[in-house]
């Protein structure tokens, strides 16, 4: 038998093993028990993703108290203007949200190191437009 011959016949157990035989008695692993047929299926229920309703009404907010629009600060768009409402965006979600540098991207559709480096920038200029709002009191964190 050859190298090649070795190696299908190794893989094939492999395959075997991963695809429901147990070793090389050729025995089936167990399956889970079928559901009887005259229980209705249940519905499953997902949790509204708060964080990411309440950082879009932020985004909102700040996008129109600059007069932008909101489709453009998620965009990848280099104007000063929009980058400076997107920094302002990170700072906000950041502070007055509590939300990593990772969801920011994440929601934004950027990488964790350009969230830093707007938000520490915008910091280090020091200059917020105005106040934080509501947007973040109807949240309950437990």
């Amino acid at each position: 038998m050859g190298y090649v011959d070795e190696l299908r016949l190794h893989y094939k157990g492999i395959r075997g093993r991963l695809y429901g035989l147990s070793g090389p008695t050729g025995l089936r692993a167990p399956q889970p028990p079928e559901k009887p047929k005259n229980e209705p299926e249940q519905e499953t229920v997902f949790a509204i993703n708060t964080h990411r309703h309440r950082f879009i009404k932020m985004l909102k907010e700040v996008a129109a108290m600059h007069g932008i629009d909101p489709a453009e600060v998620m965009e990848r768009n280099r104007r000063y203007p929009v980058v400076r409402v997107r920094q302002e965006v990170f700072v906000r979600a950041r502070d007055d949200m509590n939300m990593s540098f990772s969801s920011i991207g994440r929601i934004m559709g950027l990488d964790h190191a350009t969230v830093m480096h707007g938000y520490y920038k915008l910091k280090k200029q020091g200059a917020l437009q105005t106040a934080p709002s509501a947007y973040y009191e109807d949240a309950s964190f437990s």
